[in-house]
């Protein structure tokens, strides 16, 4: 016989099941709230960072502009817009810019807003930071960019110089404004330093000829006739392993020759070569012992020509935006014209005075950059394409040790630059060890060419 179960109020005073639910979900608020709160904590360091290196920036940004201008309007302005496009992780509520003694202070204030911790009553955080840039550089400044333009640069490495470059010279120079000027140097195995010359009491050139002969070669079409296959080899190009096309014909017979007569014309595209060792690497005797155009066949190893030092900013940017791969390695030859672009001698007679270097009121600099080792060198006749490495090496450190003796600072970068050789040359040619620089990749670089723009406008982030 069934049995029925009264229901009693004390079933119910005994039940726990209904308040452990009440409490795990008291728990499970609580936690959520303190995984909130650990949210925008962390939302709250990283607007503080991002707003401490946005008021750094803007400080020195404002002291590179305030070291060639009285502006102060102006330079807060410049500062201020530095200031609000690096900072993205909140909302500025306030801002203080100074220009005083030498020195670019920025204060900025800005709010965060929380997420969960809203719901308790914080609805924001309040962050500041604070930043005060001193400037010192006395006098004007002139700077060489000597860059390795050869064709292990082709592609993304000279867009990457090319990027580099352009945002040092917009750092340093104003535009119109001798304070600061900068000469271009691009370098494979030659230096071109332009056609303009030509006629130049200092340059001795040939006459440019033609010539009528025979060439025998096979054709595409002959080797597709022949039956032969379309495939690559291992090869070297300016010192780099690489992969070149190549005919394989191994399997059939090789195509028959095409003749027939060319004419060559030889001409000179403004490429030099250098004159009699010691005189390849200095910056005198020109009335004795002058430059020789080197007239060829092709332009090939002769890149794009020199910009002597200026300080109109857009033809900076253009001398950089129209530089391309040409040639291979011959650091010496980039050095050397580098160097002669400083002084205020022939064949460039830009540079202001040695004299007034000494005293302190311009500086000279000349910036080597490089992407790979010396692949050529100098041959008794002047020209550049030996294949002596280590004479190629000691001719750079010949022409460092001549730029150096004549008082100009020297900064290199080795940019993706496997070489540990190289590498060490570079160092020694840098006037100090932390004037020598190594860049592995785009970015790096960029920084690099950044580290001695601020370096040269002798600014600093003090406290």
């Amino acid at each position: 016989m069934s049995r029925l179960h009264k229901c009693r109020p004390s079933v119910f005073r005994h039940a726990k099941s209904g308040s452990v639910a009440i409490q795990y979900g008291i728990m499970f608020l609580a936690l959520s709230v303190l995984a909130g709160a650990a949210i925008d904590f962390g939302r709250q360091e990283t607007a503080e960072r991002e707003l401490t290196a946005a008021a750094d920036a803007a400080a020195i940004a404002g002291a590179k502009m305030a070291m060639t201008s009285d502006k102060i309007e102006e330079i807060k302005a410049h500062a201020l817009a530095f200031l609000e496009d690096d900072f993205t992780k909140g909302n500025l509520t306030s801002h203080e810019i100074l220009v005083i003694d030498n020195k670019v202070s920025v204060t900025a204030k800005a709010d965060v807003k929380t997420t969960l911790l809203s719901l308790g009553g914080v609805p924001k955080f309040q962050i500041v930071s604070e930043a005060t840039a001193q400037y010192g550089r006395a006098g004007t400044l002139e700077i060489a960019l000597v860059l390795d333009t050869s064709t292990s640069m082709t592609g993304a490495p000279l867009d990457a110089l090319k990027i580099a470059s352009t945002d040092l010279a917009n750092s340093i120079v104003q535009d119109g404004d001798d304070a600061s000027r900068i000469s271009i140097v691009p370098f494979g195995n030659y230096v071109n330093i332009g056609t303009q010359h030509r006629g130049a009491s200092w340059l001795d050139l040939s006459a440019e000829y033609s010539d009528i002969v025979p060439v025998c070669a096979a054709t595409w079409t002959d080797h597709v006739n022949a039956g032969c296959t379309e495939t690559t080899a291992p090869c070297v190009k300016d010192g780099l392993d690489s992969t070149c096309f190549a005919w394989d014909c191994s399997s059939v017979l090789p195509p028959i020759p095409t003749c027939s007569i060319e004419t060559r014309d030889y001409k000179w595209w403004g490429c030099v070569n250098s004159r009699d060792e010691p005189r390849n690497i200095e910056d005198t005797g020109y009335v004795s012992h002058k430059v020789e155009g080197d007239v060829g066949l092709s332009s090939w190893a002769c890149g794009a020509p020199v910009l002597p030092l200026t300080s109109d900013l857009p033809d900076i940017e253009d001398a950089i935006d129209n530089l391309f791969p040409s040639g291979e390695t011959y650091m010496a030859t980039g050095l050397t014209w580098g160097y002669r672009a400083l002084t205020p001698n022939r064949p460039f007679d830009e540079g202001e005075s040695f004299s007034a270097s000494a005293t302190g009121q311009n500086a000279k600099v000349l910036i080597l950059m490089s992407d790979g080792s010396n692949t050529r060198s100098l041959e008794s006749d002047g020209q550049h394409w030996g294949g002596k490495v280590d004479e190629a090496n000691a001719t750079t450190l010949d022409a460092c040790n001549e730029i150096k003796g004549a008082d100009i600072e020297i900064y290199t970068v080795a940019f993706n630059l496997p070489s540990s050789a190289t590498r060490a040359l570079l160092k020694e040619c840098a006037s100090e060890d932390k004037n020598f620089l190594i860049a592995d990749g785009a970015v790096e670089l960029a920084e690099s060419f950044q580290k001695i723009g601020v370096d040269l406008l002798d600014i600093a982030l003090v406290n």
